[in-house]
Protein backbone atom coordinates (compact mmCIF):
# COMPACT_ATOMS: atom_id res chain seq x y z
CA UNK A 1 0.00 0.00 0.00
CA UNK A 2 1.27 3.43 -0.72
CA UNK A 3 3.96 2.40 -3.12
CA UNK A 4 4.49 4.51 -6.13
CA UNK A 5 4.58 2.89 -9.64
CA UNK A 6 8.46 3.51 -10.41
CA UNK A 7 7.85 3.81 -14.21
CA UNK A 8 5.49 6.83 -13.70
CA UNK A 9 8.74 9.06 -12.22
CA UNK A 10 11.64 10.52 -13.75
CA UNK A 11 13.96 9.39 -11.17
CA UNK A 12 16.60 11.17 -12.59
CA UNK A 13 14.47 14.62 -13.13
CA UNK A 14 13.58 13.98 -9.16
CA UNK A 15 17.01 13.40 -8.07
CA UNK A 16 18.18 16.55 -9.32
CA UNK A 17 15.73 18.68 -8.32
CA UNK A 18 16.03 16.93 -4.84
CA UNK A 19 19.69 17.17 -5.38
CA UNK A 20 19.65 21.09 -5.64
CA UNK A 21 17.42 21.21 -2.55
CA UNK A 22 19.75 19.57 -0.45
CA UNK A 23 22.20 22.30 -1.74
CA UNK A 24 20.09 25.27 -0.25
CA UNK A 25 18.99 23.56 3.24
CA UNK A 26 22.72 22.01 3.66
CA UNK A 27 23.78 25.98 3.28
CA UNK A 28 21.22 26.93 5.66
CA UNK A 29 21.38 24.59 8.57
CA UNK A 30 25.27 24.83 8.58
CA UNK A 31 25.43 28.71 8.40
CA UNK A 32 26.01 28.80 12.57
CA UNK A 33 28.86 26.46 12.98
CA UNK A 34 31.33 28.71 12.11
CA UNK A 35 30.34 30.99 15.03
CA UNK A 36 28.07 29.53 17.67
CA UNK A 37 30.07 29.03 20.45
CA UNK A 38 31.23 32.98 19.54
CA UNK A 39 27.52 33.72 19.91
CA UNK A 40 27.34 32.31 23.13
CA UNK A 41 30.06 34.34 23.97
CA UNK A 42 27.97 37.54 22.45
CA UNK A 43 24.66 36.01 24.79
CA UNK A 44 26.54 37.12 28.10
CA UNK A 45 28.88 33.75 28.30
CA UNK A 46 32.27 35.50 28.53
CA UNK A 47 34.73 32.23 29.78
CA UNK A 48 35.78 29.72 26.89
CA UNK A 49 35.18 27.27 28.60
CA UNK A 50 31.52 27.79 29.62
CA UNK A 51 30.87 28.94 26.40
CA UNK A 52 32.41 25.71 24.67
CA UNK A 53 30.04 23.66 27.01
CA UNK A 54 26.83 25.85 26.67
CA UNK A 55 27.55 25.58 23.14
CA UNK A 56 27.40 21.86 23.05
CA UNK A 57 24.84 21.89 25.05
CA UNK A 58 22.60 24.52 22.87
CA UNK A 59 23.38 21.69 20.20
CA UNK A 60 22.80 18.40 22.28
CA UNK A 61 19.58 19.47 23.82
CA UNK A 62 17.79 19.12 20.51
CA UNK A 63 18.86 15.40 20.84
CA UNK A 64 15.90 13.89 23.15
CA UNK A 65 13.28 15.79 20.74
CA UNK A 66 14.78 14.02 17.45
CA UNK A 67 14.83 10.48 19.06
CA UNK A 68 11.46 10.61 20.37
CA UNK A 69 9.82 12.69 17.10
CA UNK A 70 12.04 11.14 14.12
CA UNK A 71 10.29 7.84 13.84
CA UNK A 72 7.53 9.42 14.50
CA UNK A 73 7.84 11.68 11.29
CA UNK A 74 8.73 8.71 9.54
CA UNK A 75 5.29 6.73 10.07
CA UNK A 76 3.51 9.75 9.62
CA UNK A 77 5.55 10.11 5.94
CA UNK A 78 4.67 6.62 4.89
CA UNK A 79 0.63 7.70 6.09
CA UNK A 80 0.28 11.09 4.45
CA UNK A 81 3.58 11.05 1.69
CA UNK A 82 7.12 11.72 1.81
CA UNK A 83 6.88 14.74 -0.24
CA UNK A 84 4.88 16.23 2.60
CA UNK A 85 6.86 15.44 5.11
CA UNK A 86 10.12 16.88 3.44
CA UNK A 87 7.52 20.02 3.04
CA UNK A 88 7.15 20.03 7.11
CA UNK A 89 10.76 19.66 8.01
CA UNK A 90 12.25 22.44 5.81
CA UNK A 91 9.72 24.66 6.74
CA UNK A 92 9.46 24.04 10.38
CA UNK A 93 13.40 24.14 10.39
CA UNK A 94 13.62 27.12 8.98
CA UNK A 95 11.31 29.58 11.35
CA UNK A 96 13.26 27.50 14.17
CA UNK A 97 16.75 29.23 12.83
CA UNK A 98 14.54 32.98 12.44
CA UNK A 99 13.68 32.59 15.89
CA UNK A 100 17.16 31.76 17.21
CA UNK A 101 18.27 34.63 15.65
CA UNK A 102 16.02 36.77 18.46
CA UNK A 103 17.50 35.08 20.93
CA UNK A 104 18.89 37.86 23.73
CA UNK A 105 20.02 34.48 26.55
CA UNK A 106 21.58 31.65 25.86
CA UNK A 107 18.79 29.92 27.38
CA UNK A 108 16.69 31.40 24.08
CA UNK A 109 18.84 29.88 22.31
CA UNK A 110 18.98 26.58 24.21
CA UNK A 111 14.86 26.50 23.99
CA UNK A 112 14.54 27.10 20.57
CA UNK A 113 17.49 23.84 19.79
CA UNK A 114 14.75 22.03 21.79
CA UNK A 115 12.03 23.37 19.54
CA UNK A 116 14.35 22.87 16.59
CA UNK A 117 14.65 18.90 17.40
CA UNK A 118 11.02 18.54 17.49
CA UNK A 119 10.45 19.73 14.19
CA UNK A 120 13.58 18.84 11.64
CA UNK A 121 14.46 15.91 9.77
CA UNK A 122 15.28 17.58 6.38
CA UNK A 123 17.64 15.01 5.46
CA UNK A 124 15.76 12.10 6.79
CA UNK A 125 12.87 13.32 5.01
CA UNK A 126 14.36 13.65 1.40
CA UNK A 127 16.64 10.59 1.39
CA UNK A 128 13.27 8.51 2.12
CA UNK A 129 11.34 10.64 -0.52
CA UNK A 130 14.44 9.51 -3.12
CA UNK A 131 14.64 5.91 -2.19
CA UNK A 132 11.00 5.45 -2.67
CA UNK A 133 10.45 7.13 -6.02
CA UNK A 134 14.41 5.43 -7.19
CA UNK A 135 15.01 2.02 -8.55
CA UNK A 136 16.62 -0.42 -6.04
CA UNK A 137 20.01 -0.75 -8.19
CA UNK A 138 20.34 3.22 -8.41
CA UNK A 139 19.88 3.67 -4.63
CA UNK A 140 23.40 3.68 -3.81
CA UNK A 141 24.29 6.37 -6.35
CA UNK A 142 21.34 8.08 -5.42
CA UNK A 143 22.23 8.28 -1.94
CA UNK A 144 25.76 9.47 -2.74
CA UNK A 145 24.71 12.17 -5.04
CA UNK A 146 22.02 13.59 -2.45
CA UNK A 147 25.15 13.40 0.14
CA UNK A 148 27.36 15.38 -2.52
CA UNK A 149 24.45 17.87 -2.77
CA UNK A 150 24.44 18.23 0.88
CA UNK A 151 28.17 17.98 1.56
CA UNK A 152 28.26 21.35 -1.00
CA UNK A 153 25.80 22.82 1.24
CA UNK A 154 27.96 22.36 4.22
CA UNK A 155 30.80 23.67 2.30
CA UNK A 156 29.33 26.69 1.27
CA UNK A 157 27.05 27.33 4.31
CA UNK A 158 30.10 28.17 7.01
CA UNK A 159 31.76 30.24 4.45
CA UNK A 160 28.33 31.94 3.97
CA UNK A 161 27.81 31.93 7.58
CA UNK A 162 31.28 33.04 8.74
CA UNK A 163 30.88 36.40 5.92
CA UNK A 164 27.08 37.03 7.02
CA UNK A 165 28.67 37.30 10.56
CA UNK A 166 31.29 39.22 10.13
CA UNK A 167 29.58 41.75 8.09
CA UNK A 168 26.08 42.08 9.31
CA UNK A 169 26.35 40.00 12.77
CA UNK A 170 25.31 36.94 14.54
CA UNK A 171 21.20 37.57 14.38
CA UNK A 172 21.79 38.32 10.32
CA UNK A 173 23.36 35.41 9.56
CA UNK A 174 20.24 32.90 11.58
CA UNK A 175 17.70 35.21 9.23
CA UNK A 176 19.39 34.04 6.30
CA UNK A 177 19.77 30.79 7.16
CA UNK A 178 15.97 30.57 7.12
CA UNK A 179 15.64 32.06 3.98
CA UNK A 180 18.06 29.40 2.37
CA UNK A 181 15.88 27.22 4.10
CA UNK A 182 12.37 28.59 2.80
CA UNK A 183 13.52 28.92 -0.53
CA UNK A 184 14.60 25.18 -0.86
CA UNK A 185 10.50 24.50 0.40
CA UNK A 186 10.16 26.23 -2.68
CA UNK A 187 11.71 24.18 -5.02
CA UNK A 188 10.32 20.77 -3.29
CA UNK A 189 6.91 22.22 -3.77
CA UNK A 190 7.64 23.48 -7.27
CA UNK A 191 9.81 20.61 -8.55
CA UNK A 192 9.63 16.79 -6.34
CA UNK A 193 7.41 14.27 -7.74
CA UNK A 194 5.78 11.54 -5.30
CA UNK A 195 3.07 9.34 -7.15
CA UNK A 196 2.06 8.85 -3.47
CA UNK A 197 -1.35 6.78 -2.83
CA UNK A 198 -3.11 7.96 -0.06
CA UNK A 199 -4.54 5.11 2.04
CA UNK A 200 -8.36 4.97 2.28
CA UNK A 201 -11.30 7.44 4.21
CA UNK A 202 -11.28 5.83 7.65
CA UNK A 203 -7.77 4.69 7.57
CA UNK A 204 -6.14 5.34 11.23
CA UNK A 205 -3.35 7.45 12.10
CA UNK A 206 -1.59 5.12 13.28
CA UNK A 207 -2.45 1.85 12.51
CA UNK A 208 -2.33 0.30 15.91
CA UNK A 209 0.52 -1.97 15.01
CA UNK A 210 2.87 0.63 13.13
CA UNK A 211 5.04 1.00 15.73
CA UNK A 212 5.17 -2.79 16.83
CA UNK A 213 6.15 -3.56 12.58
CA UNK A 214 8.69 -0.47 13.15
CA UNK A 215 10.08 -1.74 16.73
CA UNK A 216 10.72 -4.80 14.63
CA UNK A 217 12.36 -3.66 12.23
CA UNK A 218 14.64 -1.64 13.95
CA UNK A 219 15.86 -4.35 16.22
CA UNK A 220 16.58 -6.91 13.64
CA UNK A 221 20.10 -8.58 13.24
CA UNK A 222 20.21 -6.73 9.90
CA UNK A 223 18.83 -3.27 10.52
CA UNK A 224 20.03 -2.69 14.46
CA UNK A 225 23.67 -3.13 13.66
CA UNK A 226 23.44 -0.61 10.80
CA UNK A 227 21.54 1.85 13.24
CA UNK A 228 24.76 1.72 15.65
CA UNK A 229 26.92 2.38 13.06
CA UNK A 230 24.96 5.53 12.11
CA UNK A 231 25.03 6.82 15.62
CA UNK A 232 28.86 6.31 15.85
CA UNK A 233 29.27 8.36 11.90
CA UNK A 234 27.07 11.34 13.28
CA UNK A 235 28.74 11.41 16.50
CA UNK A 236 32.18 12.00 15.84
CA UNK A 237 32.39 15.13 13.21
CA UNK A 238 29.98 17.55 15.10
CA UNK A 239 32.60 17.26 17.72
CA UNK A 240 34.60 19.86 15.60
CA UNK A 241 32.46 22.35 15.71
CA UNK A 242 33.09 22.96 19.13
CA UNK A 243 36.49 22.47 19.18
CA UNK A 244 37.77 24.23 15.83
CA UNK A 245 36.85 27.90 16.70
CA UNK A 246 38.22 27.63 20.41
CA UNK A 247 41.47 26.17 18.73
CA UNK A 248 42.03 28.80 15.95
CA UNK A 249 41.11 31.11 18.60
CA UNK A 250 43.83 30.05 20.89
CA UNK A 251 46.16 29.98 18.45
CA UNK A 252 45.59 33.55 17.68
CA UNK A 253 44.14 33.66 13.91
CA UNK A 254 43.15 36.71 13.09
CA UNK A 255 39.82 36.30 12.16
CA UNK A 256 38.17 32.77 13.78
CA UNK A 257 34.58 33.14 12.42
CA UNK A 258 36.51 33.43 8.61
CA UNK A 259 38.96 31.16 9.10
CA UNK A 260 36.21 28.27 10.71
CA UNK A 261 34.75 28.52 7.65
CA UNK A 262 36.67 28.12 5.45
CA UNK A 263 38.11 24.97 7.53
CA UNK A 264 34.53 23.39 7.64
CA UNK A 265 34.28 24.62 3.78
CA UNK A 266 37.03 22.81 2.90
CA UNK A 267 35.74 19.60 5.11
CA UNK A 268 32.55 19.98 2.72
CA UNK A 269 33.94 20.13 -0.43
CA UNK A 270 36.23 17.25 0.05
CA UNK A 271 33.11 15.45 1.89
CA UNK A 272 30.98 16.28 -1.39
CA UNK A 273 33.80 14.49 -3.85
CA UNK A 274 33.90 11.66 -1.20
CA UNK A 275 30.25 11.39 -1.23
CA UNK A 276 30.06 11.24 -4.84
CA UNK A 277 32.64 8.79 -5.90
CA UNK A 278 31.97 5.91 -2.87
CA UNK A 279 28.16 6.12 -4.44
CA UNK A 280 29.35 5.13 -7.82
CA UNK A 281 31.89 2.54 -5.97
CA UNK A 282 29.62 1.13 -3.46
CA UNK A 283 28.34 -1.56 -5.81
CA UNK A 284 32.04 -2.25 -7.63
CA UNK A 285 33.90 -2.94 -4.32
CA UNK A 286 31.16 -3.09 -1.51
CA UNK A 287 29.79 -0.54 1.20
CA UNK A 288 31.58 -2.43 3.62
CA UNK A 289 34.69 -2.46 2.96
CA UNK A 290 34.67 1.08 1.59
CA UNK A 291 32.92 2.46 5.40
CA UNK A 292 35.88 -0.12 6.83
CA UNK A 293 39.12 1.89 4.84
CA UNK A 294 37.56 5.17 5.33
CA UNK A 295 37.22 4.87 9.18
CA UNK A 296 40.76 3.55 9.65
CA UNK A 297 41.96 6.46 6.84
CA UNK A 298 39.77 8.80 9.65
CA UNK A 299 41.21 7.90 12.53
CA UNK A 300 44.31 8.42 11.88
CA UNK A 301 44.10 11.24 10.12
CA UNK A 302 42.45 13.12 13.18
CA UNK A 303 45.80 12.32 15.35
CA UNK A 304 47.65 15.35 14.04
CA UNK A 305 45.51 17.53 14.89
CA UNK A 306 46.66 16.75 18.24
CA UNK A 307 50.29 18.29 17.98
CA UNK A 308 49.41 20.93 14.74
CA UNK A 309 49.62 24.65 15.69
CA UNK A 310 49.41 26.51 12.34
CA UNK A 311 46.36 26.86 10.19
CA UNK A 312 47.89 25.75 6.78
CA UNK A 313 48.77 22.34 8.55
CA UNK A 314 45.56 22.58 9.76
CA UNK A 315 43.84 22.83 6.64
CA UNK A 316 45.64 19.90 5.27
CA UNK A 317 44.77 17.46 8.19
CA UNK A 318 41.14 18.84 7.42
CA UNK A 319 41.62 17.59 3.44
CA UNK A 320 42.05 14.15 4.23
CA UNK A 321 39.55 14.41 7.67
CA UNK A 322 36.46 15.58 4.76
CA UNK A 323 37.32 13.06 2.44
CA UNK A 324 37.25 9.70 4.53
CA UNK A 325 33.98 11.63 6.25
CA UNK A 326 32.15 12.04 3.36
CA UNK A 327 32.84 8.13 2.25
CA UNK A 328 31.46 6.84 5.74
CA UNK A 329 28.46 9.51 5.50
CA UNK A 330 27.46 7.75 1.94
CA UNK A 331 28.05 4.10 2.38
CA UNK A 332 26.53 3.96 6.01
CA UNK A 333 23.39 5.63 5.16
CA UNK A 334 23.20 3.95 1.95
CA UNK A 335 22.93 0.44 4.18
CA UNK A 336 19.39 1.86 5.29
CA UNK A 337 18.08 2.25 1.94
CA UNK A 338 19.19 -1.20 0.64
CA UNK A 339 17.89 -3.34 3.97
CA UNK A 340 14.22 -2.25 3.94
CA UNK A 341 11.17 -2.80 2.14
CA UNK A 342 10.36 0.35 0.21
CA UNK A 343 6.60 0.31 2.06
CA UNK A 344 8.87 1.16 5.12
CA UNK A 345 11.72 3.57 3.77
CA UNK A 346 9.89 6.42 5.56
CA UNK A 347 9.30 4.43 9.09
CA UNK A 348 13.68 3.50 8.54
CA UNK A 349 14.42 6.46 7.70
CA UNK A 350 12.65 8.51 10.38
CA UNK A 351 14.34 6.03 12.90
CA UNK A 352 17.70 7.03 11.17
CA UNK A 353 16.91 10.56 11.84
CA UNK A 354 16.73 9.57 15.58
CA UNK A 355 19.67 7.74 15.78
CA UNK A 356 21.86 10.27 13.29
CA UNK A 357 20.59 13.37 15.01
CA UNK A 358 21.02 12.01 18.69
CA UNK A 359 24.45 11.31 17.41
CA UNK A 360 24.89 14.59 15.85
CA UNK A 361 23.77 16.75 19.02
CA UNK A 362 25.72 14.37 21.13
CA UNK A 363 28.96 14.73 19.64
CA UNK A 364 29.08 18.87 20.12
CA UNK A 365 27.70 17.80 24.22
CA UNK A 366 30.68 15.94 24.22
CA UNK A 367 33.05 18.18 22.94
CA UNK A 368 32.33 20.94 25.52
CA UNK A 369 32.53 18.62 28.52
CA UNK A 370 35.98 17.55 26.88
CA UNK A 371 36.85 21.36 26.44
CA UNK A 372 35.90 22.46 29.87
CA UNK A 373 37.13 19.47 32.58
CA UNK A 374 40.23 19.12 29.98
CA UNK A 375 41.99 20.44 26.95
CA UNK A 376 40.51 21.31 23.49
CA UNK A 377 43.16 18.99 22.26
CA UNK A 378 41.59 15.80 23.64
CA UNK A 379 38.32 16.49 21.35
CA UNK A 380 40.85 15.38 18.38
CA UNK A 381 41.81 12.33 20.41
CA UNK A 382 38.16 10.83 21.13
CA UNK A 383 37.28 11.40 17.08
CA UNK A 384 40.14 9.31 16.18
CA UNK A 385 38.90 6.40 18.89
CA UNK A 386 35.42 6.71 17.80
CA UNK A 387 35.92 6.32 13.97
CA UNK A 388 38.90 3.45 14.79
CA UNK A 389 36.36 1.66 16.59
CA UNK A 390 33.52 2.10 13.64
CA UNK A 391 35.87 0.23 11.74
CA UNK A 392 35.83 -2.66 13.97
CA UNK A 393 32.45 -2.46 14.19
CA UNK A 394 31.59 -2.91 11.01
CA UNK A 395 34.62 -5.25 10.05
CA UNK A 396 32.85 -7.90 12.77
CA UNK A 397 28.98 -7.42 13.75
CA UNK A 398 27.70 -5.90 11.14
CA UNK A 399 29.88 -7.83 8.11
CA UNK A 400 28.24 -11.10 9.91
CA UNK A 401 24.66 -10.13 10.42
CA UNK A 402 23.72 -7.33 7.44
CA UNK A 403 23.95 -9.42 4.43
CA UNK A 404 22.34 -12.41 6.21
CA UNK A 405 18.93 -11.59 5.02
CA UNK A 406 17.32 -9.49 1.34
CA UNK A 407 14.63 -7.25 1.95
CA UNK A 408 11.38 -7.45 1.09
Amino acid sequence: MNTPDLQDIPWRKNLASMWLVRVFSGMGINFMYPFLPLFVRDLGIEDPGRAALWAGAAIGVSGIPMFICGPIWGVLGDRFGRKRNALRAIFATAAALFLMGLSTKVYHLVVLRFIYGVVTGVDATSTALIASTTPREKIPFSIGALYSSSSIGHTLGPILGALVAETLGFRAAFFTAAGLLAFGGLLVALLARENFQPAPAGTPLFPHNAFRSLWKLISSRRVFPVMIVLFIVHLVPPMMFVALPLLLEQLKIRSVAGATGIAFALIGLMSALASYGSGWLANRVGMLRIIIAASIGAGLAYLPLLLLNTFPSILLTLTFIGLFQGAILTTSTTLVGMAVPTAQLGAAFGSMQSVTLSGFTTGPLIAGIVVSTLNIRFVFLAQSIGVLSLAVLVGTVVRRYYWASKPS
